[in-house]
């Protein structure tokens, strides 16, 4: 004996698809939107990918002027196949304005990175009592450790009390 099992009536089916196609678009955005906001930390700064992903940034501020393209090229359209490779970067004149928009790009990296600053590793009023950053990290690690034992010897020596006369 086999079981049957209810076909599905057509309206459902569509309804049913409709709902699935919805929701593929909405994962389909959601990972489109995820992925223009990279978020890097740590050591994926240095990647690879990091570099990449900061050049499609940079290459999407970038607003190309068409016209102009397309006029040099109707002037010219071999001008590819008739430049010397030992000639790059001699071939052509550049703009004023694309000039201008070089330097406003970097003036405004420039001030970004001045916004952000390093946080110090040390207080600036604090004793001193290293001769380098490894005895630093020394010194903070025997602080931890031998801290609270040391204290009485420490605060007599600051007094000058722990030597004999």
């Amino acid at each position: 004996m086999q079981l049957q099992h209810p076909q599905p009536r057509a309206s459902q089916h569509k309804q049913h698809a409709h709902h699935a196609a919805h929701h593929a678009k909405i994962v389909s955005n959601v990972c489109i939107s995820q992925e223009k906001k990279v978020c890097l930390s740590g050591d994926e700064i240095h990647t690879q990918r990091a570099t990449h992903v900061a050049y499609d940034r940079r290459a999407d501020a970038i607003k190309p002027d068409l016209s102009s393209y397309s006029a040099a090229k109707e002037q010219a359209p071999d001008r590819a196949l008739e430049l010397d490779p030992m000639e790059y970067g001699k071939g052509h004149e550049v703009a004023p304005e694309a000039v201008d928009a070089m330097v406003a790009e970097l003036n405004a990296k420039e001030a970004q990175r001045k916004s952000f600053s390093r946080r110090r590793a040390f207080k600036l009023d604090a004793d001193v009592d290293y001769i380098n950053p490894r005895n630093a990290h020394f010194n903070k690690k025997i602080q931890r450790a031998f801290g609270k034992h040391t204290e009485e010897i420490r605060a007599n020596l600051e007094r000058g009390t722990a030597l004999p006369d």
